[in-house]
């Protein structure tokens, strides 16, 4: 029990996808744990989850600020319920275990245009700079973990995000709800850490229509970013739109 996947499943559709993930899991070898969160593992009782505004922040922001309360083995992968395994898992394993940070995400260190210039406004303002971060995975180490990340996050970020982004980017979202990629960006930016680069690390390609190239992955593909070739082939392939009934090609159409 070292080493488990956690799925955060709030729904029936979602205990679904944490099954077709698993079943992916182990037709490519990989028999570690899987650890599903569901409806009733969420705490509700608190004025974080009452300030929930809108289903997405419910259902996918609160939960995923809160992976240190589902972190059940010492070397957890948060991972989206909407993905599959595609290939060999375990380099991702090893490259988790041996860097030195207690959390990782994948991402971009580079100051870029997300969000508006966020990096840059957060930089002239708090003093920080947070990197562009994907939430789709997340690893954390359970014995290394540091708490007043998590509560600053979960507080701070959380109850004054306005102010931390510097200007009012949630009602800009495409959901108009907080994101649990910009707080933990935040978080990052705040402590001092870095994700790793989304687009050169073989963790997880993006198959965002049915015309991508079907597996096996040497590189990884986001949105209309294609990245070099890589020494290890890609283990897992996020496929968020075609498992949205409001896509056109979703499966669930």
């Amino acid at each position: 029990m070292s080493e488990g996947y956690v799925v955060i499943a709030l729904g029936e559709k979602y205990i679904q996808l944490a099954k077709n993930f698993e079943d992916t899991l182990r037709q490519n070898g990989d028999n570690r744990p899987v650890h599903v969160v569901t409806q009733d593992m969420i705490d509700k009782d608190n004025d974080k989850y009452r300030d929930c505004d809108v289903p997405n922040e419910r259902f996918n922001c609160y939960p995923k600020l809160h992976l240190n309360e589902y972190a059940v083995f010492e070397h957890n992968i948060l991972i989206d319920a909407d993905v599959l395994c595609i290939g060999d898992t375990q380099h991702v394993w090893d490259m988790c275990r041996n860097q030195s940070q207690f959390i990782l995400h994948r991402g971009w260190k580079a100051i870029t245009g997300w969000n508006r210039g966020l990096q840059t406004k957060v930089q002239e303002i708090h003093g920080f700079t947070p990197p562009r971060i994907h939430g789709a995975f997340v690893y954390l180490r359970a014995s290394e973990m540091n708490d007043d990340f998590f509560h600053w996050i979960q507080n701070d970020a959380w109850f004054e995000y306005t102010k931390w982004c510097t200007e009012d980017v949630k009602s800009r979202h495409h959901r108009l709800s907080r994101s649990d990629q910009v707080i933990y960006a935040l978080g990052y930016g705040k402590f001092g850490l870095l994700p790793c680069e989304l687009m050169e690390t073989p963790i997880m390609t993006h198959i965002l229509t049915a015309n991508h190239a079907n597996p096996p992955h040497d590189r990884i593909n986001f949105k209309n970013l294609t990245g070099p070739k890589l020494d290890n082939p890609v283990a897992f392939a996020h496929i968020e739109q075609l498992f949205q009934e409001s896509t056109p090609e979703s499966f669930l159409r």
